[in-house]
């Protein structure tokens, strides 16, 4: 899974933020907001719960 706030193709609430879902041509909602105060605990929340899969 990877994040961007680039491209607005995707059709999601939280546009331009979203998740492009691995070996998929989809994309996901994302709770994140493009401040790094706010994102780096869900991301390292992320990250963490694919660790222990």
């Amino acid at each position: 899974m990877r994040f961007d706030n680039y491209d607005d193709i995707w059709d999601v609430k939280t546009r331009p933020h979203h998740f492009h879902v691995r070996r998929l041509q989809s994309v996901v909602e994302s709770p994140m907001s493009g401040e790094p105060n706010h994102d780096i605990p869900i991301l390292l929340k992320k990250i963490l719960d694919s660790i222990k899969k």
